[in-house]
């Protein structure tokens, strides 16, 4: 599997790309299963440092 989804996301596979896979895999779950909690958290926090 980790194959296959660094090929789709990287085109191919290189020894440097193993690298920036775990950062990668990282911020694309954290996208796109926080997604909604993060962005409303990054507005209520502006919000609260407007409104302070």
């Amino acid at each position: 599997k980790n194959l296959e989804v660094e090929k789709t996301w990287n085109g191919t596979v290189n020894p440097s790309a193993s690298n920036e896979a775990p950062l990668d895999k990282r911020r694309r779950y954290a996208f796109l299963e926080g997604n909604v909690t993060g962005v409303c958290a990054e507005l209520l926090g502006c919000l609260t440092k407007d409104l302070r």
